[in-house]
């Protein structure tokens, strides 16, 4: 198992699951992307930041969080030409609403450094889920490719 995260198989034949275990929501939301960048990426030791940017998202359950989240993430790579990486984040509820406030660090994509396994074009609802089982959070996604 990779940090945080496992590759689901058999789940889904034509893209990409995995399911993601952390003692908190943050750490989902961590250990999320760095499996996209891990999916992503022949060589993800490659990211190397060049600049941070504060995020902010709101959903109205940790589940659609955790969509929209990875959804940002994938936006930026497809306009931004960035790949992200959270740094740290804090979840709070505000009028029955999850928000999500964090520091992404960003590396601009850079044919000569990153070498793609796999376009990621988008995270799906199919069979994604983010729950919490006794001491710990455990989310499924999966990613379209």
């Amino acid at each position: 198992m990779k940090t945080g995260f496992q590759i689901i198989d058999g789940l889904t034949s034509a893209d990409i699951a995995v399911r993601i275990r952390a003692s908190s929501m943050e750490e989902i939301l961590k250990n999320a992307g760095c499996a996209m960048l891990e999916i992503l990426l022949e060589n993800p030791e490659e990211f190397n930041p060049a600049t941070r940017q504060n995020i902010s998202i709101e959903a109205e359950n940790e589940e659609m969080l955790l969509y929209r989240f990875l959804d940002e993430l994938i936006f930026l790579k497809d306009t931004k030409h960035a790949l992200a990486r959270l740094e740290s984040g804090i979840i709070s509820n505000v009028d029955k609403k999850c928000v999500f406030r964090g520091l992404t660090a960003f590396d601009f994509i850079d044919p000569n450094r990153h070498r793609f396994n796999v376009d990621i074009k988008a995270v799906t609802l199919h069979g994604l889920s983010c729950k919490k089982e006794d001491d710990e959070y455990v989310a499924q996604v999966v990613f379209d490719v």
